[in-house]
C-alpha cells in the first residue's frame, strides 16, 4: 500500500506526503470541474451584453465604426485556412488578382433573412446600422461572402481558359489531321515493305526447296547408277560431286527415305560404316562362301570371323566390278560410218552417212550412252542448220558418272 500511495502522490503535483488521500482526490475533482466548465462559463459571460440589450438595458457598446473594425479583425483572425486551397504566390504584383480561399459549408449556418419580395441576387447583408451581430453569425456571413468570391474567381478563370483554347483550336486540329495522315502514309509504306519482304522470303524458300529436291534426285540417281554398274558406291565422292553442304549422313538419310536400302527378293542394299553403299546378291554370297571354303579361312575352332568374311565379300564385289568394266576406247578419229548397224541410243539411230541432212532438230545436243564396238561412250552431237556442219564428240563414261572427252569429229555436210 505504501508504494501505491507514493505513486499516487507523484501523480498529484499539488499533494504532499503529509496530506490525506481523500483531500488530494477532492482537489483533483475540483480542478477537473473547473477545466470542464471553464469554456461554458466564458461563453455565457460573452453573451451577457446581448441578453441585456434584449431586456432593454443599454450596455456600454462601441461605436459602429469601432464595431465594424473589430468585427473585421475578428473575422480575419478566425478565418479558417483550407488544406487543399491553392497557394498564393509570394512575390505577387500589387495589381494581380489573388483568388479567395474556399470555405466549407458550416452545419450550424443560419439561413439568411432577406426582405419579403426582395431580389434573390447576392448582395450585402441588409442589417440595421446599430444591430449587434454575434461572433457566430459574423463568421457565417464572412464565409458566405468569401465562398461567393471564390466561385466567381473560378468561373472567370474557366472562361479565360476556354477562350484561350478556342483561339488555337483550328490550328491544333489541322496539325493533328496532318500528323494522322503522315502516320497513315508511314504505316502503309511499312506494310508494303513487309509484304515485299514476305514475298521475297517465300520466293527464296521456294528456290531452296527446288534446289533441295534436285539435289535429292541427283543423289538418288548417282547412287542407283553406281550400284547398278559396280555394286558399290562411295558416298563421299557422291557428296563431293553434288557439292554444297552435302555429307555422307545427309545422303544416307536421303537413300533411306527413297526406299533404296533394304532387302528386295535376292538383293540386299546397305551402307557400311566406312560410308559405302553396297548391293549384294545371293550369287555374291555364294561365291563368298565358296571362296571361304577354298581358302580355308576358318580358325582352329572351325569358325569364320566377320572380318575375314567381309574381306572376301569385298574381293568378290571388286572382281565383279573389274570383269564388268569395258576396254579402253580407241582415241582415233572415227567417221560415223564406223558405227555398227545395231549401235543405237535407246531407239534413236545414228546410222546416217556424213552427207545426209536427216539428223534431227537443229542445234540438237545428245548426251547419252551408246554401244560402239562394245565400248560405253557418250556422243555429243551438234548440228548447225545454217552453217550445214556436223560435230560429234566422243567421251568415256567414268564409274562416277562424269564424262571425259576423247576425240571430236567435225564434218561439213554437202549442200
Amino acid at each position: 500500500m505504501a508504494s501505491l500511495f507514493s505513486f499516487l502522490n507523484r501523480l498529484l503535483p499539488f499533494a504532499t506526503p503529509g496530506t490525506p488521500l481523500v483531500q488530494d482526490l477532492v482537489h483533483l475533482a475540483a480542478l477537473c470541474g473547473v477545466l470542464y466548465y471553464g469554456p461554458q462559463l466564458q461563453e455565457w459571460y460573452q453573451q451577457r451584453p446581448t441578453q441585456e440589450q434584449d431586456t432593454g438595458e443599454e450596455p456600454d457598446e462601441p461605436q459602429p465604426e469601432q464595431r465594424e473594425a473589430g468585427a473585421g479583425e475578428v473575422e480575419a483572425e478566425q478565418q479558417p485556412v483550407l488544406e487543399n486551397a491553392p497557394e498564393e504566390p509570394r512575390n505577387a504584383e500589387p495589381d494581380q488578382v489573388r483568388p479567395p480561399l474556399p470555405f466549407v459549408e458550416d452545419d450550424d449556418e443560419e439561413p439568411e433573412a432577406g426582405p419579403a419580395g426582395g431580389d434573390a441576387q447576392a448582395g450585402p447583408a441588409n442589417t440595421p446600422a446599430h444591430r449587434n451581430v454575434g461572433a457566430k453569425k459574423a463568421k457565417s456571413l464572412a464565409r458566405r461572402d468569401q465562398r461567393r468570391a471564390y466561385h466567381e474567381f473560378q468561373r472567370a478563370q474557366g472562361d479565360a481558359q476556354r477562350a484561350r483554347e478556342a483561339e488555337g483550336a483550328e490550328a491544333r486540329e489541322a496539325a493533328q489531321n496532318a500528323e494522322k495522315e503522315r502516320r497513315r502514309a508511314a504505316e502503309a509504306k511499312l506494310e508494303e515493305k513487309r509484304a515485299k519482304e514476305r514475298e521475297e522470303k517465300k520466293e527464296r524458300e521456294r528456290k531452296l526447296r527446288e534446289e533441295d529436291a534436285k539435289r535429292r534426285e541427283l543423289v538418288v540417281s548417282l547412287v542407283r547408277e553406281q550400284l547398278d554398274e559396280e555394286r558399290m558406291c562411295d558416298l563421299f565422292k557422291v557428296a563431293k560431286m553434288v557439292g554444297g553442304d552435302v555429307d555422307e549422313e545427309w545422303i544416307e538419310a536421303i537413300l533411306k527415305a527413297s526406299g533404296m536400302l533394304g532387302r528386295k527378293e535376292d538383293t540386299m542394299t546397305m551402307i557400311t560404316g566406312m560410308g559405302w553403299a553396297v548391293r549384294v546378291t545371293r550369287e555374291d554370297m555364294d561365291r563368298t562362301y565358296h571362296a571361304a571354303i577354298e581358302h580355308e579361312a576358318r580358325d582352329s575352332e572351325g569358325r569364320i570371323s566377320y572380318e575375314a568374311l567381309g574381306s572376301m565379300l569385298e574381293s568378290v564385289l571388286k572382281q565383279h566390278t573389274t570383269t564388268s568394266l569395258p576396254k579402253l576406247l580407241d582415241t582415233r578419229v572415227l567417221p560415223l560410218s564406223v558405227m555398227q548397224p545395231d549401235a543405237t541410243n535407246r531407239g534413236n539411230s545414228y546410222q546416217s552417212p556424213p552427207g545426209s541432212h536427216n539428223l534431227g532438230k537443229s542445234r540438237a545436243t545428245v548426251k547419252k550412252k551408246v554401244i560402239l564396238e562394245a565400248h560405253p561412250v557418250a556422243i555429243a552431237v551438234d548440228y548447225n542448220m545454217d552453217e550445214v556442219t556436223f560435230q560429234a564428240t566422243f567421251s568415256t563414261i567414268h564409274p562416277s558418272g562424269s564424262y571425259e572427252p576423247v576425240n571430236t569429229l567435225f564434218r561439213k555436210l554437202h549442200a
